[in-house]
C-alpha cells in the first residue's frame, strides 16, 4: 500500500496492531509491573497498566507471553516516550521497542 493511500489519524512510519488487549510484564530495575498491551508495531507498543511511578526516559524489559505453544513470548528492551495518567491510578504508556 502506498502511504498516500492509508486512511488513519496519524501518519506513523510502522501501522499498528491491536494486540488484543494482551496481558504484559514489565521490569524496572527488578520491579515487576503488570500491563495490558493494547496495541503494537515493528518498534513500539501502547500499554495500560495500574503503575503511576514510570516517567518518560525510564529503561525496561518487556515480556510479552505467547498464547500458542508453537510461537514464542516476545521479550523485548524498551524506552517509555510518552506517559498518559488515566486517573485511578492508571497510565497510559507508550513505548519504543528493541529486541533483547
Amino acid at each position: 500500500m502506498i502511504d498516500g493511500q492509508r486512511n488513519y489519524e496519524e501518519k506513523r512510519g510502522f501501522i499498528r496492531m491491536s494486540a488484543g488487549d494482551a496481558d504484559i510484564k514489565l521490569f524496572i530495575g527488578g520491579v515487576e509491573y503488570q500491563g495490558i498491551c493494547l496495541d503494537l508495531s515493528s518498534n513500539g507498543m501502547q500499554v495500560r497498566g495500574k503503575q503511576t511511578t514510570l516517567a518518560v526516559g525510564d529503561k525496561l524489559k518487556v515480556h510479552l507471553p505467547s498464547v500458542l505453544p508453537q510461537f514464542p513470548p516476545l521479550d523485548v528492551n524498551g524506552e517509555v516516550v510518552r506517559v498518559d495518567n488515566l486517573g485511578g491510578g492508571e497510565q497510559l504508556l507508550g513505548l519504543v521497542t528493541t529486541l533483547a
